[in-house]
């Protein structure tokens, strides 16, 4: 506990030493779990196997994504023949991009030109407990217009912190990636 810090005492046993600072009427009667709200998935009874452990599938989401984001390394090879990149806007107009669609739009269009600094900032990998061929993770990225994007005439040096956003890698049995998810 911090030296400015007040350890609190609660009518409520359960959360006795903990919400520092909280007003008692904002703490929950009981610790909420599924079996109080059934609105909440009980992850240890509903949890699956899959065959590599999550720290793998984690190392393997990573290396995707570095190898993805360096121009100079090919991720090809990590990807399995029935990848599919799906995102909320980007392809609009058709249900997923394959490997070799998504490679050719990604490098059509290469965001290091105007911002060098591109920073995506991948935190919070986890597997999901239905689905735990699947590692989602968020992006937070930070990025500075240093150079000319299409249609730009002049940077405009604004710095740009962009929202977080939920993303997802699902793999196979043999650690290729089948499907790659944004937004």
């Amino acid at each position: 506990v911090a030296v400015d810090e007040q350890v609190i005492t609660t009518s409520k046993k359960w959360a006795d030493g903990r919400f520092s600072g909280v007003e008692e009427k904002l703490i929950p009667e009981i610790e909420i779990t599924p079996a109080e709200y059934p609105g909440l998935l009980d992850v240890e009874r509903e949890k699956i196997g899959f065959p590599i452990p999550e720290n793998d599938l984690i190392q393997l989401a990573i290396a995707f994504l570095q190898a993805d984001n360096d121009p100079n390394q090919d991720a090809g090879f990590r990807v399995a023949s029935t990848f599919k990149f799906k995102a909320p806007v980007v392809p609009a107009l058709v249900e997923s991009w394959g490997w070799d669609e998504y490679s050719k739009k990604r490098a059509s269009f290469d965001l290091s030109v105007g911002f060098p600094d591109l920073n995506p900032q991948y935190y919070d990998f986890r597997q999901d407990p239905l689905e735990p061929q699947r590692i989602w993770f968020t992006a937070r990225g930070t990025a500075t217009n240093l150079g000319c994007l299409p249609g730009q005439s002049e940077p405009s040096g604004n710095k740009i912190v962009s929202p977080p956003q939920s993303c997802s890698l699902t793999f196979n049995e043999k650690g290729q990636v089948q499907k790659y998810s944004i937004g």
